[in-house]
């Protein structure tokens, strides 16, 4: 469908267009909806914490700015980002915007075990890893156990060039893979 009054072909912008990322993620109804096709479980509903979120973690520390920042009902917490240029370290870059969410989340006084459950999410119109994967998704692992234990963070990098990894219709379109 063209848009006569803007010249603008609605059928083609997806997640990866600025305005649309915006439109998508700045409104709860809808951040809830990309969430829920991303992690592919149901949330009740999202409260917004803070969009563009800047924390500083401390003097001399590198400062970040997170796109949108979010939380679920049961309180997990997501960092959204949108990733348009291919970096090298970006799991790096992922590990450190978890790392000073958790120093965000955790004050002094509190226990270790109030850490929230998080999520670092990079929408990326590029392959991060050069596997093909539609959907990559970090959680720690113990190399010698089947350790049934979580340190209940999880990245994940969705890839709008990727053709191989089952994601659903609705995330397809969001993330333009049709």
């Amino acid at each position: 469908m063209q848009d006569q009054s803007y010249g603008i072909d609605w059928n083609s912008i997806t997640i990866l267009n600025d305005r649309m990322f915006g439109y998508v993620m700045h409104n709860e109804e809808r951040c809830k909806q990309l969430l829920e096709e991303i992690l592919e479980c149901k949330i009740e509903r999202v409260v917004f914490l803070n969009r563009e979120h800047l924390i500083d973690p401390g003097i001399g520390s590198k400062v970040i700015r997170m796109d949108v920042y979010v939380a679920d009902d049961k309180g997990t917490v997501y960092d959204v980002e949108m990733q348009k240029s291919s970096q090298r370290a970006l799991l790096k870059r992922a590990r450190y915007y978890q790392a000073v969410n958790d120093v965000d989340q955790l004050q002094e006084g509190m226990r270790y075990q109030e850490l929230r459950r998080s999520y670092v999410i990079f929408i990326c119109p590029f392959d991060p890893f050069g596997k093909g994967l539609r959907r990559y998704t970090f959680r720690m692992l113990c190399q010698e156990t089947e350790i049934d234990e979580t340190d209940d963070t999880t990245k994940i990098f969705l890839n709008a060039r990727g053709t191989k990894g089952e994601v659903s219709d609705e995330l397809s379109l969001f993330l333009g893979i049709f």
